[in-house]
């Protein structure tokens, strides 16, 4: 992995945003003062990767991520690896509520498609919760990986170099992905259990199966044989032999049922009574019907006469037009005049009113001008007054605050207590520290308290194996009798099985014999048979039966003894491993407490490992130690605890001071807020009176200040109350004046308008007596234009009394019309119920011939209705008296094929019956009858056919069984092995030391290098040790080195882990492009900085990877070519390059 552009916004104390390219960039420093965000860019880097920051020392939190007062992070990281260029951006939010959290609001993992374009076109690789895994697949190294040998965080540098050697290991195999091997042994463990599990499931299985043999297979296949012949008689020779006779006997059935069928249609053709009434209401219907059309055409031609004549006059709408016009011309006539006189009065008004409006504007005009004048002299008196008025009111409020002359002495005397305060504080710090440091010396609570944890776990949980010893030795004895009983007893089973076979055989074959006649096909061989055996072999095969039930009986009861044995011991080594597992986390915490407390012997039984194999003595001796251990770390709590209370004491005094000062500040700011209340309120009344001419004021002597200020004001409130009286009798006569003015003026305008009214009525009247006669007289224009030439207002009246009379003509013409339509419509009605009764008969006899035609039935008359109906009966007489010898004849038939069918259907009984099988009863309806015999055979040959299977199938899955149970032992024999080898003490210990060995010996030339060929690192008894060649090449503990002597080795460690951690590790191998140093170079001196420097460089110069480096030593700095210098402003950092 390796970056190309860093951006944050928001993320820690870069509030805004900000940009790093690492474009072109091999060795780069980020340099600046403590504080101001250096390590911060290494954090965004692993946070945009991974979510999390080393120095947030819980991989779940988010919040570090924001500033107290931001409420949103984004920190988008592109890199390149494995020749693609990736792009991983992260979001962090504060939500709002009472209570504010910080969560990952969204992650996003893309692949650019354009090198070059930074922001371009991406594909989305993953997303959210996705990101982080996706990110360790993409570059081979999960969170701890990264932070071991790419990014390198502070105070982290020599963790690895200090641990213990069983800390190292462990720390080391997490690295490396070793827990895959612990993994792969308790996967081992566990299949070997379910392989010895599935064994015994399956031996249970197996028992089920004893009678699975291939004798019984042979029986049922001949069984099956002999029934699906008589399936395949009954198909193809019993069924069709039933079915031609029952066909035989259906056909007889049929030629009587149609002949019994010809006798009743022919008896039901009889003649109705009321034929010949029919014939006559239909010929009496015809001659009505042609009557009613002669008076029809008659009363249609006097209907169009009378409607030709009225369509010849002139219409009505006209004439009644013209006599509606006469009647207006006649109105108008008489309204003219009135109108006209009207006008002219209405004229007359409207200039009267119009003089007298224009004689009073000109008054009022003239006294709102006086009005107006009068009102500006009495407000411009009345604000003189108001102002008089509230100067003397603001110089009255000028007053000092009564708190002003006892606040000097305040000040004075709180001064004295907080200097007073100020010295039992300090006094008390030096106590508190003085006692904490005692306290600090002692062990922490935290290791007592582990300590005597793990100590009473011991002690407790190994005395109760030891009592336990007994039980689980009894209980081992029991199984291994279970076994051996089980064994017997399944012997004892498969030899009754063999026995119970052999007499089935034997029973067998003395059946077959009783049925052998010689000629005839031997059932079993298909032979041809030449001598029949004269005795029948009997097996005793119900004395067997009830032996092999027995011996069965008992190898359950074995086997389910042992099970139940089995499965007590099973479960008591695997509760005792358990527990003995806890014990020995118990006793590795135990020990670490007493390491760190320096309370743990160099020969302990406590070092000691707890496993399952452990012998008693040994536990016995581990539960010794563990109790002694108990007691003194017991000893050890109590002296922690007597020191605890004399620092809690010092505490307390500790305690007090400081509460007394912050009772101290907050009167402090009550004394305070005092002062400056009473110097805003001096500088608030001054400025109210300041526009009067009030002096300066010095709010250094608050008092003198506030008596030169109410000195002044009482000397202006004298003044002005004096010219008070003066100024409120001129605005009282302004005042008056105006209101007299105003009086006038309202009156003037009162009498102008009720003026302006009358005219403006006056002149809408003449405009509407105007209008009523220019309208009257259009009128009269119109309606003289419309009846010119028209016949007088009389002829009008005349014409319309002659239209009348010819509509009342044409209206009787028209109603006889309709009489005689109504005649015909009843004629016709008449006729045509007659007709459909005479056609209702008809169709009977139709209904009543069609059946009969296939016997003959003669075509009938189409005339008269009563005669169809008799030809038709006497053909139907006739007819019958020759069928009656025909039936006789057809019902014997029946008889003799009845008889025939009976037969057949009592073979076929009796083939079914020979078969052992239970047969229906040979009257039983045929369609039954088929349908059972059918199922009897075919069920019998498939039940028998099924059974066959069966056998064979319980043969085939006892087979397989037998096969899975073989495999299943070599499967546990393996998996056991496995579980064996991969031991913790075995490979994994193996491939750890060999790991730790290639990875010191790499850090050791490292070392050598950059000491100037004075150290050099070897492990022996497991820890590591430095090999110093200044001193006669003397090994020593590596906790012996110098700070930066420490930094070395710590860099030489980690610059070897981060080269090797990849083709270590046990998932495969990742190229790593980039390493990031954040540790203290300030701590070596000259000489080891510039070999540091030289490695650094020379290792940028190998192309292997970026190098990047924080450091406040200006040395190195300048060595480095790229530099990032970091600032901070406030509470925000930002970031510029410095450099090529």
């Amino acid at each position: 992995m390796r970056p190309v552009r860093l951006d944050l916004d928001g993320f820690a104390t870069f509030r805004t945003n900000a940009s790093i390219d690492f474009t072109d960039v091999e060795y780069f420093a980020l340099v600046g003062a403590t504080g101001a965000g250096k390590s911060t860019v290494i954090d965004a880097i692993t946070f945009a990767l991974y979510g999390t920051v080393p120095r947030w020392n819980d991989q779940r939190l988010v919040a570090p991520a924001l500033a107290p007062t931001a409420t949103r992070a984004v920190v988008r990281l592109v890199f390149d690896a494995e020749g693609q260029r990736y792009a991983v951006a992260r979001e962090a939010r504060r939500s709002g509520g009472k209570t504010s959290r910080v969560t990952m609001h969204a992650s996003r993992l893309e692949r650019l498609h354009d090198l070059s374009d930074l922001d371009g076109d991406s594909e989305v690789l993953a997303a959210d919760s996705e990101v982080t895994a996706a990110v360790e697949r993409l570059l081979g190294l999960n969170y701890q990986h990264f932070t071991t040998c790419v990014a390198l965080p502070q105070g982290r540098f020599a963790e690895f170099l200090h641990a213990k050697a069983s800390d190292r290991q462990e720390i080391l195999s997490s690295l490396l992905g070793y827990q895959l091997y612990d993994d792969i042994h308790t996967r081992a463990n566990s299949l070997a259990r379910d392989h010895r599990a599935t064994v015994k499931a399956l031996d249970t299985a197996l028992a089920g199966y004893a009678d699975a043999t291939a004798d019984a297979v042979r029986d049922q296949i001949a069984r099956a044989d002999r029934l699906n012949s008589l399936q395949i008689w009954v198909n193809e020779t019993g069924m069709p032999a039933l079915d031609s006779a029952a066909g035989a006997v259906e056909v007889a059935r049929s030629e009587l049922r149609e002949l019994t069928t010809q006798q009743t249609a022919l008896g039901s053709v009889l003649v109705p009574a009321n034929v010949s009434t029919l014939d006559a209401q239909l010929t009496a219907a015809t001659a009505e019907l042609e009557m009613s059309e002669t008076a029809l055409g008659e009363a249609e031609g006097a209907d169009s006469s009378a409607a030709t004549a009225v369509s010849a006059f002139r219409p009505r709408f006209e004439l009644l037009t013209l006599q509606r016009q006469w009647a207006d011309l006649a109105e108008a006539d008489a309204a003219l005049p009135g109108l006209i006189t009207n006008l002219k009065e209405a004229e007359g008004t409207l200039a009267s009113a119009q003089a007298a409006m224009t004689a009073i504007e000109e008054a009022t005009e003239l006294l709102r001008g006086d009005a107006d004048k009068a009102a500006a002299a009495a407000t411009r008196a009345t604000e003189k007054v108001a102002d008089c008025e509230h100067h003397l009111a603001v110089l009255a409020g000028v007053t000092p605050p009564d708190t002003i002359a006892d606040l000097a002495s305040t000040l004075a005397d709180f001064d004295r207590r907080r200097n007073a305060v100020d010295l039992e504080i300090e006094q008390a710090d030096e106590e508190y520290n003085r006692t904490r440091s005692a306290v600090d010396a002692q062990a922490s609570d935290t290791v007592l308290a582990a300590g005597l944890q793990a100590s009473s776990t011991v002690v407790s949980m190994l005395r109760a194996d030891l009592d336990s010893e007994a039980d689980r030795r009894s209980l081992a004895d029991a199984v291994t009798d279970a076994a051996a009983a089980l064994t017997n007893v399944r012997i004892a089973e498969q030899q009754a099985v063999e026995a119970l076979d052999a007499a089935r055989r034997a029973d067998a074959a003395g059946e077959l014999r009783s049925h052998l006649q010689v000629g005839e096909a031997c059932p079993v061989c298909r032979q041809s048979v030449t001598d029949v055996p004269d005795v029948a072999v009997t097996g005793d095969v119900a004395d067997h039966e009830k032996g092999l039930v027995a011996a069965r009986e008992k190898a359950k009861a074995a086997d389910r003894n042992h099970a139940v044995l089995d499965g007590r011991l099973q479960t008591a080594v695997a509760t005792r491993t358990a527990h003995l597992a806890h014990v020995e986390a118990a006793r590795n915490e135990m020990s670490n407490a007493l390491a760190r407390l320096q309370m743990l012997p160099a020969e302990s039984d406590l070092k000691t490992q707890v496993t399952a194999e452990t012998n008693s003595q040994t536990v016995a001796q581990i539960a010794d130690a563990a109790e002694d251990a108990h007691a003194a770390l017991t000893s050890a709590a109590e002296v922690r605890r007597t020191l605890v209370k004399v620092v809690e004491q010092a505490d307390a005094r500790r305690v007090a001071g400081s509460d007394a000062r912050r009772a101290l500040n907050r009167e402090a700011a009550a004394i305070d807020a005092n002062r400056r209340a009473a110097t805003t309120a001096l500088h608030t009344a001054r400025d109210l009176v300041s526009a009067r001419g009030a002096p300066a004021v010095d709010a250094s002597d608050l008092a003198s200040a506030w008596t030169m200020l109410t000195t002044w004001a009482e000397d202006e409130h004298k003044e002005m109350s004096t010219r008070l009286p003066s100024l409120r009798s001129t605005a009282k006569d302004a005042c008056d004046a105006a209101a007299q003015l105003k009086t006038r003026h309202e009156s003037s305008t009162t009498e102008l308008n009720r003026l302006r009214s009358l005219a403006s009525d006056a002149l809408q009247n003449v405009a509407r007596s105007k209008h009523s006669c220019e309208e009257t007289a259009a009128r009269q224009e119109k309606l003289r234009e419309a009846i010119a030439g028209q016949p007088e207002a009389r002829t009008v009246a005349e014409l319309l009394t002659q239209l009348d009379s010819l509509e009342q003509v044409a209206t009787d013409a028209r109603a006889q019309l309709e009489a005689a339509r109504d005649r015909r419509s009843s004629a016709q009605v008449a006729i045509k119920r007659v007709s459909a009764g005479v056609d209702g008969s008809r169709d009977e006899l139709a209904a009543i011939r069609d059946p009969l035609t296939r016997y003959g039935a003669p075509m009938l008359s189409t005339g008269s209705l009563a005669t169809a109906w008799g030809e038709l009966a006497d053909w139907a007489a006739d007819t019958a008296e020759r069928l009656v010898s025909v039936v006789e004849t057809s019902e014997e038939a029946v008889d003799l094929r009845a008889t025939a069918y009976q037969a057949a259907a009592t073979a076929l009984m009796a083939a079914l019956t020979r078969n052992e099988l239970a047969a229906p009863a040979a009257n039983t309806p045929l369609s039954e009858l088929r349908n059972a015999t059918v199922r009897i055979a075919v069920g019998a040959a498939a039940e028998a056919k099924s059974d066959a299977d069966h056998a064979a199938d319980r043969l085939a899955e006892r087979e397989k069984l037998e096969r899975r149970r073989s495999a299943a032992v070599e499967e546990a024999q393996i998996a056991g092995l496995l579980a064996q080898l991969l031991r913790s003490d075995g490979f994994r210990a193996w491939l750890l030391d060999g790991a730790l060995a290639s990875l010191v010996a790499d850090a050791s030339a490292i070392l050598f290098e950059m000491s100037s060929g004075q150290f050099e690192l070897r492990i022996y008894s497991k820890d590591l040790e430095v090999i110093d060649h200044n001193d006669a090449d003397s090994a020593r503990p590596v906790r012996t080195l110098s700070g930066g002597e420490t930094f070395q080795a710590s860099l030489a460690l980690a610059l070897a882990l981060s080269r090797q951690v990849a083709t270590l590790s046990a998932s495969g191998s990742a190229k790593l492009e980039s390493i990031f140093l954040d540790e203290g170079f300030g701590t070596l001196d000259d000489t080891s900085l510039e070999v540091v420097a030289d490695t650094l460089e020379t290792l940028v110069s190998s192309g292997e990877r970026m190098v990047g480096v924080i450091t406040h030593v200006r040395a190195l700095a300048e060595r480095v070519p790229v530099q990032f210098q970091v600032t901070r402003t406030g509470s925000t950092s930002s970031i510029t390059r410095v450099g090529l």
